[in-house]
């Protein structure tokens, strides 16, 4: 039996820039493959192993390079319809080190190509290898496929039931460089309230001269004008390092420096801007004045009287902004009694009211219907009163409101003749 393989090498540099190699390159000649013994019985196949050593690295210029740091390699065998046995296993191992600089390592990847016509493809790679300026030590590649028997009738003759191609191996080389630099990533040009921690953290990457990440390298972090950074110095992991700004209380630019006192470039700037907080400017009345409007302004209420508050301020009149009524505490009702048909009396009803023209705000009504009066006189219950505690408030330009001036006391007084009703200390009284 006789085993054909065919061999097309790519080798490739992370960032290396190497040149192609392909299969007149001598690492792959054909005296490197192993002899097969020929095959013994009906259809039955010894398997096929390649194996060579590489160079470190094939090719590629050593200028500006510190080290290799790993070697990656992918190789895809092929298998063509003359193959009846199913699932021929594959394997690929790399391997390599220097007891000068660091402990040998190993990788394998391991696959089957299905029967018939069929390709696998298997990837491997050594991550912890690390060979320093001129790249002492060797790397060793090796495939191999397991043997298996084929149904066929008659004897081999050197007639090949199956051919196996090994049709790529691509190796990738990792290097470290031997200079470092330092570039800005994101965070720049934030904006936040004074005081506050702007949202994104300001991060920084470190790089060597072939663009790959570098770690433990230590980058220092300074803020003008004062402010707070957290970390204020920490060293880079994945290439990288970072921290947050707290902003301090002085509205305007902030400037962050990043520095990596090893590298070149070494310093890196941020802008980032603190906002002064936005406050409402909401001029409230120092007070208000009261003063008795009348009986029976409001159709149909002759025992409610209507007070006129003019707002006072030295600064404001007010006009267009609205006023409105809160309760200011629980109220009081001597009148009622258990078993009344009216339920307790007093409560703010929440008004509302716009200033119409400079300093008013329309009319305040304080006062119950005469049914009222009448049932509590006829129940013996008079004299007695009523007393709602009210909290006045204005509205500001945000849409917020605030109180202004005391809370008011607004009364209803019932008697045997009479009715009376009261805020703010101003009285109305009438004979009903």
């Amino acid at each position: 039996m006789r085993l054909v393989l065919m061999l097309i090498l790519t080798s490739l540099a992370m960032f290396g820039q190497c040149t192609s190699q392909l299969t007149d390159d001598p690492l792959f000649s054909p005296s490197r493959l192993t002899n097969f013994p020929p095959c013994q019985g009906f259809g039955c196949s010894s398997g096929f192993q390649m194996s060579t050593s590489l160079r470190l690295p094939p090719t590629c210029p050593s200028t500006g390079i510190a080290a290799i740091t790993g070697v990656a390699v992918d190789v895809r065998v092929y298998a063509d319809a003359q193959d009846a046995q199913p699932d021929t296993s594959v394997t690929v191992s790399l391997s390599g080190g220097n007891s000068s600089c660091c402990a040998p390592s190993t990788s394998s990847a391991s696959g089957k190509i299905p029967a018939g016509a069929g390709t696998v493809t298997l990837s491997t790679s050594i991550t912890a290898l690390s060979l320093g300026t001129g790249f002492s030590g060797n790397i060793n590649l090796s495939i191999s496929g397991t043997s298996g028997c084929y149904q066929f009738v008659g004897v081999c003759l050197g007639y090949p039931p199956a051919t196996y191609r090994i049709e790529q191996v691509t190796i990738r080389w990792t290097f470290r460089g031997s200079r470092c630099s330092l570039s800005a990533v994101s965070g720049d040009a934030q904006s936040g309230p004074v005081g506050q921690r702007l949202p994104a953290p300001l991060v920084v990457s470190v790089s060597d001269n072939f663009g790959n990440p570098m770690d433990f390298i230590s980058v220092a972090y300074s803020v003008t004008p004062s402010a707070t950074l957290t970390p204020a110095g920490t060293q880079t992991a994945n290439g990288r390092a970072s921290t947050s700004l707290t902003l301090g209380s002085a509205p305007g630019t902030y400037t962050v420096t990043a520095i990596a006192s090893a590298c070149t470039p070494n310093t890196v700037k941020f802008t980032e801007t603190a906002i002064a907080p936005v406050t409402s400017q909401c001029t409230v009345p120092t007070g208000e004045i009261t003063s008795a409007g009348g009986w029976n302004l409001t159709p149909n209420l002759p025992l409610k009287q209507s007070f006129y508050a003019d707002l006072q301020s030295g600064v404001d009149n007010f006009t267009g902004r609205t006023v409105i009524e809160t309760s200011a505490g629980p109220s009081t009702d001597s009148c009622w009694f258990p078993g009344s048909v009216y339920p307790p009396l007093g409560h703010i009803t929440g008004g509302t009211w716009t200033v119409t023209f400079p300093g008013r705000w329309s009319y305040d009504i304080i006062g119950v219907a005469s049914s009222v009066v009448d049932y509590y006189r006829a129940q013996g219950r008079v004299p007695c009163t009523i007393t709602v505690p009210q909290q006045m408030q204005i509205s500001c330009p945000d849409g917020s409101y605030k109180n202004y001036g005391p809370v008011n006391i607004l009364s209803y007084t019932i008697t045997d003749k009479t009715v009376s009703a009261t805020r703010a200390g101003v009285t109305a009284t009438r004979r009903y």
